[in-house]
């Protein structure tokens, strides 16, 4: 299988203390990129497939690793389904991005896009696919509700030893950090989301809010100042495996305020 579930929690020793990763980058084996919202985006496809769906969009970022994550899942599944990804094509590029060609060899049609407001080629992209029969466009970032119970499930099987203490997470869209609040906010001290330059911490809200869940009073919302989405954060002295644009900018605010953090520390690696 593609999916995996009760990723490993890793300890690592830091300035004395004691952190607990939570290697949620390993949500999935190759060829899927390490993407946890996988698990929900694999539900939902054979809900689709069911119903008859059978061309399926996505929209990506220069960085975003959605479509190659759900041309992964429709090649896993052995669904007679085709992918269409959309993606911000510059003047200036040679050659396609790495994002794209992956999912490209993995049967997905690539379609370039003037580089404007992700918002903007969203809405592009969906009228293009509403003249494609049998076909159905994923949200913006893969904001589906079986990613947020996928991921709730996930956190409840984190053992009791590593909670009660503080809990700092990368936040993009909201989806993990929904997930978390729902599975495990209430077991948690604090829950720092850290914002990766790419949502405001209001359009993070406005997701977690739509799918029921209601922001606890333990989480405390940051976007460091100064941190932009195509940031790229140093990982060489990261002890494990990370993204230098999403969970890197998280790990190093953790890095910053360690000694105000609430052990047991556990830190949530979602490894997009």
């Amino acid at each position: 299988m593609i999916i995996n579930i009760n990723t490993p929690i890793e300890e690592y020793w830091i300035s004395g203390r004691a952190i607990f990763v939570k290697r949620d980058d390993k949500s999935t084996n190759p060829p899927a990129p390490p993407l946890a919202k996988l698990r929900g985006v694999s539900i939902l496809l054979e809900k689709l497939y069911k119903q008859g769906i059978r061309n399926i969009g996505v929209v990506d970022t220069m960085l975003s690793k959605s479509a190659w994550g759900v041309a992964a899942i429709v090649k896993d599944l052995q669904y007679d389904m085709q992918v269409y990804c959309f993606y911000p094509k510059y003047k200036s590029e040679k050659e396609l991005p790495d994002n794209q060609r992956q999912s490209e060899l993995l049967g997905a049609k690539i379609i370039g896009l003037r580089g404007q407001r992700i918002s903007i080629m969203f809405y592009q992209a969906r009228k293009y696919m509403n003249l494609i029969e049998k076909s159905y466009m994923m949200p913006l970032g893969l904001t589906i509700i079986e990613s947020v119970i996928a991921i709730s499930d996930e956190a409840k099987r984190v053992p009791e030893k590593y909670l009660g203490g503080d809990l700092v997470v990368c936040v993009g869209s909201g989806m993990n950090l929904a997930g978390i609040i729902d599975g495990i906010g209430n077991k948690l001290n604090r829950i720092y989301g850290i914002g990766n330059g790419g949502h405001s911490l209001k359009y993070q809200r406005r997701n977690i809010n739509s799918f029921g869940i209601k922001l606890p009073e333990n989480l405390i919302q940051i976007q460091p100042e100064g941190i932009k989405y195509y940031d790229k954060i140093d990982t060489s002295k990261i002890p494990f495996p990370t993204s230098p644009y999403y969970d890197a900018k998280a790990f190093k605010w953790l890095l910053e305020h360690i000694n105000c953090l609430k052990e047991p520390i556990l830190f949530w690696n979602i490894g997009v």
